[in-house]
């Protein structure tokens, strides 16, 4: 009985080895972010703001800087040592030379009773060349949830579709504060003057590609740089910051995967530069992180599922395996445990999509307002007087459209600038970025090994826990059995 205490514990101890300590393959490098550096970066996107995706320089006179935000991408990539490359695209915008949004409480559009947002809002992402319409302002909702004034909101025509259905009409981005104001001294007589122009141009997009060469195993860091109507301070300027900045930490680490930095262009109109960039980059072995908007609301998510499965495609969702690695590795950042992020509180979806459908592993880390992901957007069940209800087969759902816009605060409104923007959450993102990235590049083809000799010690472990665990059952089995023999001995003897 000794000796098998004795093994057991031995092999107890390869247990532990092998199975119960997390592997790392380097050291951590989360200490490592420079904030400075990184916040430099967001600043000098925000100075070529908007990046309206298909703009050229700030010097142009068509409204925009994104070509200069791209040079400016490649430039730093080149400082920090890696082979730069840049993919153009042909791309068709609608880009918006004047707009104008008014107000009218009486509804007939006599100065006197009217209220002119025009300098406050942020048009739409548009795809027709000139929109000019007058709406009864109580056939427009409002995406938003809980007040606060510098929260924005979405006005949406109203037309009993659900909140996703394309054939919502989206307007234009206002503050919470002038929401109220609207909605506060609104009638039935109450129009929205909506006007905007714009050219049809057929343009290029520009994609900036970061290449570390490695083994046949691809590592790829990816974020949109293009935004709108807006300084996109933080949508998407801290994912572009935060992945410069892990571009310049791992140029002087040894990782043995090829990492590729993809910056890309056009996302806010419909995905277009990730799209180009999986066809014209076929990636095997290829692992994806996507970042996008790090840098407001108070929790780090990594992943995004669909609550509602039947509500999206296949592709609208991350790889389940990814999710849970980055997330392990994200705890130790956060000292949280980071949830996987539900497509419907935010109403929208980033790049990941893009390699989703072409079967690439991917997931998507982004920044949330936890608190604003307590009540859902869509449920089964009403919570909330203002919404809608949407009936699919036999089941019935409820839009509640109050809660949009504020799970991530203050992107697509004017607030997103450098002074809503985060600094902690922000840093805290980064450092999952890095870390998730440094470590992935580390894993090398002979790794193997490792998890050969993990399952080995698993197994190991369980078969001589099975054994010691049978060989103490029979053995008390033995003694009680032996016991018994005794009590009937003694007893015939007596009775003898």
């Amino acid at each position: 009985m000794k000796k098998m205490k004795v093994v057991f514990l031995a092999v107890a101890s390869l247990f532990a080895l092998f199975i119960m300590y997390p592997y790392q393959y380097g050291p951590h490098v989360t200490e490592e972010v420079c904030m400075e550096e990184a916040l430099r970066h967001v600043e000098a996107l925000v100075a070529y703001a908007p990046r309206l995706a298909g703009s050229g320089t700030i010097d142009d006179d068509v409204i925009g800087g994104c070509l200069s935000a791209s040079s400016y991408i490649a430039d730093t990539l080149k400082r920090y040592g890696y082979i730069v490359e840049i993919q153009e695209f042909p791309i068709t915008t609608f880009q918006i030379t004047e707009y104008e949004l008014l107000v009218d409480y009486d509804g007939d559009l006599s100065t006197p009773d009217q209220i002119n947002l025009t300098d406050r809002a942020i048009p739409p992402v548009t795809s027709v060349a000139s929109y000019d319409a007058v709406v009864p302002l109580h056939m427009v909702e409002a995406f938003a949830y809980e007040s606060t004034p510098d929260e924005g909101i979405v006005l949406m025509y109203r037309n009993n579709e659900p909140a996703f259905s394309p054939n919502r009409e989206k307007l234009f981005s206002i503050s919470y504060e002038d929401y109220l104001i609207l909605d506060q001294r609104k009638t039935e007589k109450s129009v929205l003057y909506v006007k905007f122009s714009s050219n049809r141009r057929d343009v290029k997009g520009y994609n900036i590609i970061g290449i570390r060469p490695g083994n046949t195993r691809t590592v790829l860091l990816c974020a949109h740089y293009d935004s709108v109507f807006t300084d996109g301070a933080i949508d998407n300027g801290s994912g572009v910051a935060a992945l410069l900045e892990c571009a310049r930490i791992l140029s002087s680490k040894q990782t043995t995967a090829t990492l590729y930095f993809a910056f890309f262009d056009a996302e806010e109109i419909g995905l277009l530069g990730s799209a180009a960039f999986v066809e014209a980059y076929p990636l095997p072995q290829c692992v994806c992180i996507n970042v996008d908007s790090i840098a407001s609301g108070n929790v780090v998510r990594v992943g995004e599922i669909p609550r509602y499965a039947d509500m999206w495609n296949p592709e609208f969702r991350t790889d389940y395996y990814v999710d849970r690695y980055v997330s392990s590795l994200a705890s130790k950042v956060l000292g949280y445990s980071s949830q996987r992020l539900h497509l419907e509180d935010v109403g929208g979806i980033s790049d990941f999509v893009s390699f989703s459908r072409v079967g690439i592993a991917t997931t998507d880390v982004a920044a949330i307002d936890e608190e604003a992901t307590k009540y859902p957007a869509i449920s089964e069940e009403p919570s909330l007087e203002s919404g809608i209800v949407w009936k699919k087969g036999d089941r019935t759902l409820y839009f509640h459209e109050d809660r949009f816009g504020k799970v991530i605060p203050y992107i697509h409104t004017g607030y997103d600038d450098i002074e809503h923007f985060d600094q902690e959450i922000f840093r805290k993102a980064t450092q999952v970025v890095v870390e998730a990235a440094y470590q992935l590049g580390c894993y090398s083809d002979e790794d193997i090994w490792f998890f050969i000799f993990r399952f080995l010690g698993m197994a190991a472990a369980l078969g001589c826990t099975l054994w010691y665990v049978k060989a103490v059952t029979d053995r008390g089995l033995e003694e009680e059995q032996g016991m018994r023999n005794e009590e009937e001995n003694l007893i015939n003897e007596q009775r003898t």
